[in-house]
């Protein structure tokens, strides 16, 4: 597997052109990727926006920094980078982002607001091969990814290579048991056999290769399932843990006063057990899957 190292891919980077703004060259990409889905053009302005505004990625870092986690001079691999969006987030919070992006329309261009932003850089490797050395990296963020790709399950594994113990994965992907594609912003069935789905597309005048080519049924169980095979430990477990065992610290006062009800009634363990179940069930159709995970301080070689 390659292995480069820091200096390696920090160096390979080719001058943008100047005379053409962000807005222009993101514009570009997403009618591209538009067009695949058979998005409407009147939308993608407001897409452009979005990926400017970085309000996704802005969600994935708080939510990081309010596990404590600093990202002062942290080296974050920024997995499925797309236009650069995590990875401009990243560096305005005084991290080192590293893009790693297959796809050479929107490589040059998250790799030129890397640069605008600060230090950071970006390797043009795929999630099932991640070019970087065990246990070499603090984070990871991987926003709406693990959907496109061949095989998730290696991919939940060469992150958990990569990362130091210790480090967090924030994992944000789409979940196929929904009623709904998001590519496509459809109604659907959930994990419709795609000869179904592609007759369902063409009905509404929908392109097709997109489903077949670059589309990953994920769903709920199956990467929680892939996430504990690899050893990462789930955030939001143990946030569950403290709640029962501190209701006090809860913000919603109902919320605050059914755990502390149910303290009486029910052992931690039970109460643990019991929030586990409900949030499975009530989630299981819900998407987008959204965890934050830690691999842990300590691995068994």
């Amino acid at each position: 597997m390659p292995n480069p190292t820091t200096r390696q891919y920090f160096s390979a980077r080719v001058d943008p052109d100047a005379s053409v703004d962000f807005d222009t060259r993101a514009t570009e990409c997403i009618t591209v990727m538009a067009q695949r889905v058979g998005l409407a053009p009147e939308k993608i302005p407001n897409e452009v926006k979005n990926e400017q505004a970085r309000v996704f990625p802005r969600i994935a870092f708080d939510a990081i920094e309010a596990l404590g986690v600093s990202l002062k001079g942290a080296l974050v691999v920024d997995l499925g980078a797309g236009l650069g969006s995590a990875s401009v987030e990243a560096s305005q919070r005084g991290a080192i982002p590293i893009a790693v992006e297959p796809g050479s329309g929107w490589r040059e261009l998250a790799f030129d607001r890397i640069h605008a932003s600060g230090p950071g850089g970006l390797v043009a490797a795929v999630g099932e091969a991640l070019p970087f050395r065990d246990n070499s990296i603090d984070i990871v963020v991987s926003l709406m990814v693990l959907e496109h790709v061949t095989n998730p399950q290696q991919v939940i594994e060469e992150v958990f290579r990569i990362l130091k113990p210790g480090g967090v994965f924030f994992l944000a992907c789409e979940n196929y048991l929904c009623f709904r594609e998001p590519h496509y912003r459809v109604a659907w069935l959930p994990l419709m056999p795609k000869r179904l789905g592609a007759a369902y597309l063409r009905l509404r005048g929908k392109p097709t290769e997109f489903l077949y080519d670059s589309i990953t049924y994920v769903t709920r169980p199956g990467v929680e399932r892939m996430l504990r095979s690899a050893g990462f430990l789930f955030e939001s477990k143990r946030r569950l843990e403290q709640v029962v065992q501190s209701p006090a610290n809860i913000e919603t006062p109902w919320k605050r006063k059914v755990v502390s009800r149910s303290k009486q009634l029910l052992s931690d363990q039970q109460l643990i057990q019991a929030a586990r179940a409900f949030t499975k069930v009530r989630d299981l159709c819900r998407g987008p899957i959204c965890e934050i995970l830690r691999k842990p301080s300590a691995v068994q070689s």
